[in-house]
């Protein structure tokens, strides 16, 4: 009998409101023909990229990150526009998929590889299908109207935070046949479906903080949920990397790349594994980087920990650290801070010893270390703005950009200069730049030094250095 004490998500009036927003849209864009529908994403996704700064910051510094040493920085702000135009038709195109007929569907698609997932049916479990958000990924989940014979179908899914939206989608999928998987299923009912030979699509991409795996992609160390790796392990169902690409208004092109291969002793791994996802999701984004949804922080800097590695398992993937070819970029403002000062320089020595893959500009009047690759050079009699220009000349002649500041000194004299110099995240030991947990670490008097701070922006002092 079910437990009538149990009550269901709270249904709010913004949630109607959203959920008629929706409805509506899907009406109005019914009888318009899908290249129409996909001018109008475009025209929508370009005016929310002049609209949004700060997300348009976003997908240059991920561009940059991954693309930043082969483009130019104006080939860089052409793809980003580009990226917007993409999203915006590739959202907008999923909402008017919902509700077109599957044959007319499949008209805009061109398959190709269909060839490796008839060499993962030969096995005796089913395969996972490793998804990325790129192309008009909602269109994704319904594969198995797309491509004939690829039943059972399941996903995983994550709930929505408007219920009602939730329920909607929910029944439009389950309806067409497809089987949906969340946290609240548990672990093994993906793997009940692997095990009876169904097809799995996981969309694995985006940076999974403190819950997921310290992984090397595009150079840079991220962190990517290690659930395929994991579900691998326990079935053997082999991982089938699947992208999509826009080839025209209103059409794709889906591909179904070889499986990854994996040895018996790989596969025990889970850290080796989501190494060669974050290398497949490398080679699916760059067959057509406009269509990635880089509005998502694949590479965030923690605003509370901005020092710590989020996925780092010290008996599995510390050496992923030297694999690192592109760095984590850190700049120091030390101000006017004496050329001897000891505490500074051996808290910069700490921090080169800490993480193998930092590189550290200092910007200072006095102060040099060996433990810096660049140094840029200050004058307190000039105004703020110039270091600041400085600075921010700096950033844009690196291939990739900065990813934090701290600021060194005592009264947190680099506050406006790094303000101006749009250098974010921006931490100190005082002022508007103190995180939560500096605040919390300095609660203890003994705590309230330089060294403390790198601590309490995740260095952990009782290890001198993160390495394999």
């Amino acid at each position: 009998m079910a437990d009538s004490s149990r009550k269901g998500p709270t249904i709010k009036l913004s949630h109607y409101l959203s959920y008629g927003i929706y409805r509506g849209f899907e009406l109005l864009l019914k009888p318009f023909p899908m290249e129409i529908v996909c001018v109008m994403g475009g025209l929508i996704g370009s005016l929310g990229g002049l609209l949004l700064p700060k997300r348009r910051a976003i997908v240059i510094r991920n561009l940059r990150i991954a693309y930043g040493e082969q483009l130019k920085h104006h080939e860089i702000q052409a793809l980003c526009r580009r990226t917007y135009w993409n999203s915006g038709a590739n959202l907008i195109a999923s909402i008017k998929a919902n509700t077109m007929r599957s044959e007319d569907l499949h008209k805009r698609m061109e398959i190709a590889g269909l060839e490796n997932m008839e060499a993962a049916r030969q096995e005796d479990t089913g395969f996972i299908l490793l998804l990325a958000h790129m192309g008009s990924w909602e269109i994704l989940v319904q594969m198995h109207l797309i491509i004939p014979g690829l039943t059972p179908f399941g996903g995983l899914y994550r709930p929505l935070g408007n219920p009602l939206l939730d329920k909607l989608v929910k029944r439009r999928r389950q309806k067409t046949g497809t089987k949906l998987f969340s946290r609240t299923d548990g672990f093994f009912t993906p793997i009940v479906h692997l095990k009876e030979k169904g097809a799995l699509g996981a969309f694995a991409d985006q940076n999974a903080g403190s819950h997921g795996m310290a992984v090397n992609m595009f150079g840079k160390i991220t962190s990517l949920t290690n659930l395929p790796a994991l579900l691998h392990r326990r079935t053997n169902a082999p991982i089938l990397p699947v992208s999509m690409c826009t080839i025209g208004h209103g059409r794709w092109r889906v591909i179904i790349h070889p499986a990854l291969t994996i040895s018996d002793k790989e596969k025990t791994n889970a850290a080796v594994t989501t190494g060669l996802c974050a290398q497949a999701f490398e080679t699916m984004m760059s067959e057509s980087p406009s269509d990635v949804l880089w509005m998502h922080g694949y590479w965030k800097t923690g605003t509370k920990l901005p020092l710590k590695i989020a996925g780092i398992q010290r008996n599995k993937n510390l050496d992923m650290l030297e694999k690192a070819t592109k760095p984590f970029r850190l700049l120091i403002f030390a101000g006017n801070a004496p050329a001897d000062s000891q505490e500074m320089l051996t808290e910069l020595q700490r921090l080169k010893n800490y993480r193998e893959d930092i590189e550290i500009t200092l910007v200072s009047e006095f102060l040099t270390s060996p433990d810096a690759v660049y140094h840029i050079k200050m004058d307190s009699s000039e105004p703020p703005h110039i270091v600041a220009n400085h600075i921010r000349q700096h950033n844009l002649k690196l291939s990739t950009p900065l990813d934090c500041a701290i600021d060194f000194t005592p009264d947190a004299a680099g506050d406006y200069i790094l303000k101006c110099s749009g250098t974010t995240p921006s931490f100190a030991m005082r002022g508007k730049n103190v995180s939560a947990s500096t605040k919390n670490y300095f609660s203890n008097p003994e705590n309230r030094t330089l060294k403390g701070l790198l601590e309490s922006l995740g260095i952990d002092k009782n290890i001198t250095k993160f390495s394999g």
